[in-house]
């Protein structure tokens, strides 16, 4: 890398991911004090990976030499504060760079005639769907009228619903990873969107299910998901403990017990969140925070 800076001569150097992207190339930047550096953290980079004590100390060695900060969510600039990061915090933006909002505009059926309930299908490390399928489990009467959908399942999931035989019930799905366009198309179909995990960023699956008209039911780790949503006033309801499966069982019924205030917060979030998540609006405010590092220089 160091002889391609002395190539290039660039004005600035932009990393994607501390741990894999920045430390790598640390001791080169420091041979080049005047090159500013941007930084762009999302997912589990910061938050997630503060907790492992070798982890932490890669990120109190590196967060002190950047100049600028990208992020998916504001939570990881006050994570970066905490942990030496003193340089401009440009904003918050969708990792995926925002949607074009007109492309997947007939994808959306009418809210009143939805009967899906879409699950994100991952069990792992950070993921807990399995705890979502346990809350489901004693809710097949009061579930019978829809549409039980779980998508991007890996194996520990397809496990999970042959063990609980989930998969006998007539009204239940189970995909595994499908292209995007189809998960769009899956998200203007449904009633709910419910996502967990232990860890995220700001989970690109919630802001999908907001664009398409869904109903978020979503996990809360950080509190980085009430920065677009907040528990009952608009846009969905946020999981507090993932590993609680009463915790979403009630959640569940909270929405499907009360169809006229869901529709109403469902209509909240189309006229005022999903409008800041249009790709070009996005695609605005990054290019004005590139001019704002170019006259800085």
């Amino acid at each position: 890398m160091e002889e391609k800076i002395k190539e290039i001569q660039p004005d600035i150097v932009q990393s994607f991911v501390l741990q894999s992207g920045a430390l790598p190339v640390l001791e080169v930047m420091r041979k080049f004090p005047d090159i500013k550096w941007v930084y762009s953290a999302w997912g589990n980079d910061l938050y997630f990976r503060q907790q492992n004590e070798k982890d932490l100390i890669n990120i109190k060695k590196v967060l002190p030499e950047f100049d600028y900060m990208f992020a998916d969510c504001k939570r990881d600039f006050k994570v970066a504060l905490q942990h030496g990061f003193k340089g401009k915090f440009l904003g918050a933006f969708p990792g995926g760079g925002g949607y074009d909002l007109e492309e997947f505009e007939n994808l959306m059926e009418p809210y009143v005639r939805r009967k899906v309930i879409l699950i994100k299908g991952y069990e792992g490390k950070l993921g807990r769907c399995n705890v979502v399928l346990e809350g489901l489990l004693s809710l097949k009467p009061e579930l019978e009228e829809y549409q039980i959908v779980v998508f991007a399942a890996n194996q520990k999931v397809k496990n999970f619903i042959s063990k609980t035989r989930l998969d006998r019930w007539a009204n239940f799905k189970c995909y595994g990873n499908i292209p995007h366009f189809e998960v769009m198309s899956l998200m203007g179909r449904s009633k709910i969107y419910i996502g967990n995990s232990i860890s995220d960023g700001m989970p690109n699956t919630l802001l999908e299910a907001i664009v398409m008209g869904a109903y978020p039911i979503q996990s809360n780790p950080g509190k980085v998901t009430e920065e677009i949503i907040s528990q009952g006033n608009g846009g969905g309801l946020l999981i507090e403990n993932p590993m609680n499966s009463n915790e979403i069982k009630e959640l569940i019924l909270q929405v499907i017990n009360n169809p006229d205030k869901i529709k109403k917060e469902v209509q909240y979030s189309l006229l005022n969140i999903r409008p800041q998540l249009e790709r070009s609006r996005i695609q605005s405010g990054v290019i004005a925070c590139y001019d704002l590092i170019q006259k800085e220089l």
